[in-house]
């Protein structure tokens, strides 16, 4: 897949409220360097990806090791794992989502998280740009090992 100038566009649109700027600016400036096709055609994948995403509510009859965690973010010391996206409800646009953070390696837990403070200078968390979507189980495994589907992490 070789996108388009056009199609690179509206991916960056798309993913600018999912992506710390620094990271954006990294990757725009990788678009247009010797790997530019790999890098357009990977926006263009994550973008595909966050409009398909679920937003807010959307997953909560879902049997809990059985919900997508549908985009990764890293720092060297925490992991955010991302389920739904905040439905924007008001129009100011991306400000949070629902998910799995992990800030102390100690497992994590679910709940809210902030897009706008996990890409701040504390946190500064990149997204992973070469995860793929895959359910909660297999993320955390032993929550959900060796129990019914109706039960929760925080059980």
């Amino acid at each position: 897949m070789n996108p388009t100038i056009e199609q690179t566009r509206a991916a960056c649109k798309t993913l600018s409220a999912f992506i710390n700027r620094d990271q954006r600016a990294a990757i725009i400036q990788l678009c247009n360097g010797e790997e530019g096709e790999h890098f357009r055609a990977k926006l263009c994948k994550l973008a595909a990806i966050v409009e398909k995403m679920p937003t807010t509510y959307q997953t909560e009859n879902q049997a809990p090791g059985e919900k997508i965690a549908w985009l990764h973010y890293f720092t060297p010391s925490a992991d955010f794992y991302i389920v739904e996206k905040d439905a924007d409800t008001d129009g100011e646009g991306q400000i949070q989502a629902w998910g799995l953070a992990d800030i102390f390696q100690d497992g994590g837990e679910l709940g809210y998280i902030s897009l706008p403070e996990i890409f701040e200078a504390r946190f500064r968390a990149e997204l992973d740009l070469y995860f793929e979507p895959r359910p909660m189980k297999a993320i955390r495994p032993d929550w959900y090992a060796d129990k019914p589907e109706t039960a929760t992490a925080a059980e």
